[in-house]
C-alpha cells in the first residue's frame, strides 16, 4: 500500500467525522426555523454565590447619550404625548426580578375635565397608547429547561391587554399597548388662575412571572402616553360642550387654548 493512498484515506476519513461543512449546517438551521430564527438562549447571566458578577449585558448607548440606552429615540412631548425618559425605573441596566420591579411615573399635565362626555362626542379618544423600549425580551428563550421570559405590565394598577412584553435575546424592541382612556390619570382643573399639578401615571414591570427561581432580566429606556388629538376646531356643536367639560389649559407651553373665543 502506498503513501500517497494511506494519506487519501487518512483525510477522507477526518472529513467524514467532521460531518458536513459549516455552510451546509447554517442553510440546514435557516430552512428548520426560518429566516429570522427566534431565540434558543437557555438563561440570562447573573451574578454567581460567590458574588463574582457575570457579564453585564450591553444596553446599546453610550452614558454620553443622556438617559437613552435604546436605539430609539423617545418622541417630542406635547399636549397628547407625555414622555418619562428618566425615573429610578428606567435605564438600569438588566434587571433580574430580585432588582425589581421596575416602576416609573410619566406625568400628564393636560386638564380634559369630563372624559366620558368627551367619549360620548367624539372629542377624546377612546384608548391611550403606552410605549416603552424593553431590553433583552427572551420570549422564546429556555430551551425547555426554564419557561421563556414573561414580563407583566401594568399601567395605573391594571394589567395592559396583552399583558407582557415581547421582544428577544439581546436586543432592544419597541413594545405598544392600547389602554382605556379611563386608565389615564389627567390632572384636576385648578381654576382660572391656578396651577395645574400633572397627574402621576404609574408603569410597573414585574419580571420574569413565570419561572419560580431567577432566569430572566430586562430594562426599560423610557416611557410614553399618547392620545388621540382633540379636533381643532371643534366640531359643530362641540364648541359649548367643550367649554362645559373640557379646560383646555396646559401649563406647558405646548398648550392649544380650545376654550374661549372663537
Amino acid at each position: 500500500m502506498n503513501k500517497r493512498y494511506v494519506v487519501s484515506m487518512a483525510l477522507l476519513l477526518i472529513s467524514m467525522l467532521a460531518g458536513p461543512p459549516l455552510i451546509a449546517q447554517d442553510q440546514t438551521k435557516e430552512e428548520k426555523t426560518g429566516s429570522t430564527p427566534v431565540s434558543s438562549n437557555l438563561r440570562d447571566p447573573k451574578p454567581d454565590k460567590s458574588g463574582i458578577q457575570a457579564p453585564q449585558k450591553r444596553l446599546g448607548l453610550s452614558a454620553a447619550s443622556g438617559c437613552q440606552t435604546s436605539e430609539y429615540a423617545p418622541p417630542q412631548a406635547n399636549d397628547t404625548t407625555f414622555v418619562t425618559d428618566c425615573d429610578t425605573g428606567l435605564d438600569t441596566g438588566c434587571s433580574f426580578r430580585s432588582e425589581g420591579p421596575l416602576v416609573f411615573n410619566i406625568k400628564v399635565n393636560r386638564v380634559v375635565g369630563d372624559v366620558q362626555k368627551l367619549k360620548a362626542n367624539d372629542l377624546i379618544s377612546q384608548t391611550a397608547t403606552l410605549k416603552m423600549p424593553a431590553y433583552d425580551i427572551d420570549f422564546f428563550g429556555g430551551g425547555g429547561f426554564y419557561n421563556p421570559e414573561r414580563d407583566r405590565v401594568s399601567f395605573n394598577g391594571h394589567v395592559v391587554p396583552t399583558e407582557f412584553l415581547q421582544g428577544d435575546d439581546g436586543i432592544w424592541r419597541l413594545n405598544e399597548f392600547e389602554v382605556p382612556i379611563e386608565w389615564v390619570n389627567f390632572p384636576s382643573d385648578p381654576g382660572p388662575s391656578g396651577t395645574v399639578t400633572p397627574a402621576d401615571n404609574m408603569v410597573r414591570i414585574d419580571i420574569d412571572t413565570a419561572n419560580s427561581e431567577e432566569v430572566w432580566c430586562t430594562a426599560i429606556d423610557w416611557g410614553v402616553t399618547v392620545q388621540t388629538p382633540l379636533p381643532d376646531p371643534p366640531p359643530q356643536g362641540g364648541r359649548e360642550l367643550l367649554q362645559n367639560s373640557y379646560l383646555a389649559y396646559s401649563p406647558s407651553p405646548c398648550g392649544r387654548g380650545l376654550g374661549g373665543g372663537g
